[in-house]
């Protein structure tokens, strides 16, 4: 059984994660005990906004927009090769997607169409057997390790990173305090946001037609479930871009 537990909201999350230790007890012996952390992040999606997404392989995208409270729905193989992808304002493709779908690497066209139709699709960091053309920016992963000083801002006044959330390096990249592996990828064309010492970009946006394609290299959803603030808010940010 699912028990929702609300708890009371205090001063303390004004000094960030906090700790919270949950206890079942049957007369008066604790049978079970569970502790997890707890923060108070504001992380507003429109509802208007309508997100498609293409499950990573290990189920944590689907969580975290859980908890973000944006209207989401995952697409099938049969709805990415016919269904009206117009229907969506963002569609998310999770690490790995594109291996459960055969569709993937036949829809370019379907892709290309949405944008300029102003969509906008984000990319997760992807294995380096991504299809090259699947589609219309071409992205060539690969794994790279960088730490917070060798990430790159070259665009320190990117939407990304203001709107509607202003984005905070330090805390963003905290968790770069010693190499790090990212997926790092040549975008071609795109406008590169965080670069590697390669060259290669970790957050960038490519424009097509009225629409966008970014993607992201850093480990965001990782992130996001370590509750590191700025990641929170820049998840937020690509869906709203």
């Amino acid at each position: 059984q699912v028990v929702r537990i609300p708890f009371t909201v205090s001063n303390l999350f004004e000094l960030g994660i906090q700790q919270a230790t949950v206890s079942l007890s049957m007369k008066g012996k604790v049978i079970a005990a569970d502790t997890s952390r707890v923060r108070i992040a504001e992380s507003k999606v429109p509802d208007i906004v309508k997100i498609g997404f293409l499950p990573d392989t290990t189920g944590l995208l689907e969580d975290i927009l859980s908890m973000s409270g944006a209207g989401f729905q995952s697409i099938t193989d049969r709805t990415l090769a016919t269904g009206d992808l117009n229907a969506f304002d963002v569609l998310i493709i999770g690490s790995g997607a594109f291996k459960n779908m055969p569709s993937f690497v036949k829809v370019k066209d379907r892709f290309e169409n949405y944008l300029r139709e102003g969509g906008s699709i984000v990319v997760l960091g992807q294995p380096t057997n991504w299809p090259l053309n699947a589609l219309p920016a071409s992205i060539a992963p690969t794994f790279e390790l960088a730490s917070n000083t060798e990430l790159t801002n070259r665009i320190p006044e990117a939407r990304l990173l203001s709107q509607p959330y202003k984005i905070t390096e330090k805390s963003l990249l905290s968790a770069f305090y010693k190499p790090t592996e990212v997926a790092s990828a040549v975008v071609t064309p795109s406008e590169q946001v965080y670069v590697t010492p390669s060259g290669s970009t970790v957050l960038s946006v490519s424009r097509l037609g009225s629409g966008q394609l970014i993607y992201c290299g850093l480990p965001l959803l990782q992130m996001v479930s370590k509750l590191n603030i700025d990641a929170i808010h820049l998840f937020a940010n690509i869906l709203n871009y």
